[in-house]
């Protein structure tokens, strides 16, 4: 694929992110009340000078990662945290040597920035629309639908949902039904779509010509009206957030830690046979979902923690001795270093990036002074480290 098409079709999908994490970027710190906004983290981006040395999509510097580039999937709210710690000792050094004072951040403004980059990493895993093309065949959906004609199925230039991924799950669940009949019929297998694969399916969708002037509409999600939805089509039939019930599964405690939004329509693809198959011995039926219902229903998701990694707090425990906090934290060899346990109620993934950014510098040169190595987080440590913060019992 051409840089140039491949930057059309990024800021396609990262167009829909921005719009979609004004809303859903709460991120864990939903106690707090502290809501992020794609659309002034970006500002924020460049008013603050980031933009200097990270580039988005080829503008910007060159010093330090494009954060335009797929990443490893790495960045749920806690472990971009932990990456931000991580780098923060060289980017206090490189700003210092380009004549940049270091910004100091609020929890506002650290959460509209997470909203920024949450936007341009929404897909995190990179797409490949060859592949995509071969699933397109390989799944049978080809058996189905034409990129122009009608044969069973509407033709693929009629899908204008291929820009939004929300909307995109939205139509795959109302279809699931007459599909699922019709293949039943065919004696087509139920095609299982792993995350990869609806990521390059989505892609080698959003790369056909029937559908690249497609735009997609937008609509403002409620977590209110998510949460009554939840509860008005039937979920609560099946499932909980976060409590245990006889024959109903827990939402929360499923082994999957956290979700992008392409693993999310995977994994509601990949459920809807079972559905329709226990509406059918139940006499029941499935739901469908209108207008923007499923992004009301996302964002009550993603409120109650669904899509957020899950720390331990027995493991953060450790982790706040390994990385020496309790050195400054509760032993004082910093006396000035606070009582994490007065800001518990508020500890969060952007709680850690505003204290780095406020007391990180001056934390950096009283570590320094006591020979105390800076802390570096791997895998799950910051989830896990505050989990452990949450707890109240540093």
């Amino acid at each position: 694929m051409r840089t140039a098409e491949r930057n059309r079709i990024l800021r396609r999908v990262f167009s829909v992110s921005l719009c979609l994490c004004g809303v859903l970027l709460s991120l864990s710190s939903a106690e707090a009340q502290v809501t992020g906004d794609s659309r002034r983290g970006a500002q924020l981006f460049q008013d603050r000078r980031c933009i200097e040395c990270h580039s988005f999509l080829g503008k910007g510097g060159t010093l330090a990662p494009d954060l335009g580039r797929r990443s490893e999937r790495e960045y749920t709210p806690d472990r971009l945290a932990g990456v931000m710690w991580n780098h923060a000792p060289a980017m206090w050094q490189l700003m210092a040597q380009k004549g940049i004072t270091v910004p100091s951040l609020e929890e506002q403004d650290a959460a509209d920035l997470y909203a920024y980059f949450f936007s341009l990493r929404y897909f995190a895993r990179p797409a490949d629309a060859a592949r995509g093309k071969a699933v397109f065949d390989a799944k049978h959906c080809s058996r189905c639908h034409d990129l122009r004609g009608s044969r069973i199925g509407p033709p693929v230039a009629e899908w204008h949902e291929v820009s939004d991924p929300i909307a995109w799950i939205r139509e795959m669940w109302n279809h699931s039904g007459k599909m699922y009949q019709r293949m039943r019929q065919m004696g087509i297998r139920w095609p299982h779509l792993t995350e990869q694969e609806l990521v390059d399916l989505l892609v080698y969708l959003q790369h056909l010509p029937e559908t690249r002037a497609v735009q997609a509409v937008f609509a403002p999600a409620d977590p209110r009206e998510g949460q009554a939805l939840f509860e008005h089509k039937g979920c609560l039939n099946c499932h909980t957030l976060g409590t245990r019930e006889a024959n109903k599964i827990n939402l929360l405690a499923l082994g999957k830690p956290w979700l992008s939004m392409a693993e999310f329509a995977s994994v509601m693809w990949n459920h809807a046979p079972q559905m329709h198959r226990r509406a059918e011995a139940t006499g029941g039926s499935v739901p469908t979902f209108s207008g923007a219902e499923m992004n009301h229903l996302v964002g009550y998701l993603f409120l109650t923690g669904f899509f957020q990694e899950r720390g331990d707090a027995r493991r953060g425990r450790r982790v706040f001795v390994r990385k020496q906090c309790a050195s400054c934290h509760e032993q004082k060899a910093i006396a000035s270093a606070p009582d994490l346990n007065q800001f518990r109620e508020g500890i969060s993934p952007v709680f850690m990036t505003a204290a780095l950014w406020k007391h990180g510098p001056k934390m950096l040169e009283a570590m320094k002074q006591r020979g105390i190595s800076w802390p570096l987080f791997s895998g799950s440590e910051m989830a896990d480290l505050i989990a452990y913060l949450k707890s109240g019992k540093p």
